[in-house]
């Protein structure tokens, strides 16, 4: 039997040869195969994990934006409320007080800017935030993928985040006297008795905006009421807005609007909103990104 199987092997030798060397390469083609797809389907896996928690990053930072701006709303609606005090036009109508169309004038002059003071207040401070807030996001997120020295110190977010309060301490009180005084410029020829059909009111305010917004443009922008220079904060330009700042009612118009935005590392005695995006962030950390 042996002698057969050996005659067989050496008639077929080369075949046989042929045929080990084949299955060789194939079943090492085989595992090379798998070892390429084992690999791929790890470096996609990665990638996939890495764009969720970009994603997750991403969202979280949105609802932090959201969540501060909507803390920090109360406070800016406090400060023009206080800078424009209608309380006192109300009660001197009341109790019959002074020009009675002297009032009502400037009854009508102080709320038509607080309204527009309130919009272009709460604009400039959620388009400030979000994008303050974004940059510091990318930090953290970038502090937080990298191994080694952190990109953004703790001492540098906290001087960061506090640079964002400017609108609420001194921007708004340089904001409303441009407001107030274009408000008086196109409204102040207009009679209290005139009446306006939504169109023509829609005109109104479409007039006063680019006045307004004609008023910052030139060496005067926006910027100004958000990032704290060198220049003093001007006083009150109208009566309304020197009487409201010395209100004895209200606080202060030299007292600086306080909103805590202590270091993200100290998460027990952060802002809510703040406190929210170090608590992720420290998630993020822990996980190993």
């Amino acid at each position: 039997m042996f002698d057969r199987l050996k005659r067989f092997v050496q008639r077929h030798q080369r075949a046989l040869g042929i045929t080990v060397v084949v299955t060789g390469a194939a079943f090492a083609v085989k595992k090379y195969l798998e070892w390429r797809m084992a690999e791929w389907e790890e470096q996609l896996m990665t990638q996939q994990l890495a764009k969720n928690r970009k994603q997750l990053h991403f969202e979280s930072n949105a609802h932090v934006c959201d969540e501060t701006i909507v803390s920090l709303l109360p406070v800016l609606q406090d400060e023009i409320v206080r800078l424009l005090d209608t309380d006192r036009l109300k009660f001197a109508l009341r109790s019959k007080q002074g020009n009675k169309l002297e009032v009502w004038g400037e009854l009508k002059l102080t709320g038509f800017s607080r309204l527009l003071v309130s919009v272009y207040g709460v604009c400039l401070l959620s388009t400030f935030l979000r994008l303050a807030l974004s940059i510091l996001g990318g930090y953290l997120y970038q502090n937080a993928s990298q191994e080694g020295a952190s990109l953004l110190s703790s001492a540098a977010q906290k001087e960061y985040l506090d640079a964002t309060q400017y609108l609420l301490n001194g921007g708004i009180q340089q904001l409303i006297p441009v407001i107030q005084r274009e408000v008086e410029r196109v409204l102040g020829p207009v009679a209290l008795t005139a009446t306006y059909t939504p169109q023509s009111f829609a005109l109104l305010l479409a007039t006063l905006r680019s006045s307004i917004e004609a008023s910052t443009a030139g060496g005067c922008a926006f910027t100004q009421y958000l990032v704290q220079t060198n220049d003093a904060v001007p006083a009150p330009t109208t009566a309304a807005a020197a009487a409201a700042a010395a209100t004895p009612s209200r606080e202060s118009a030299s007292s600086p609007v306080v909103v805590p935005f202590p270091e993200f590392d100290a998460p027990s005695t952060l802002h809510p909103a703040a406190a929210e995006a170090a608590a992720w962030a420290d998630d993020f950390e822990l996980e190993g990104l």
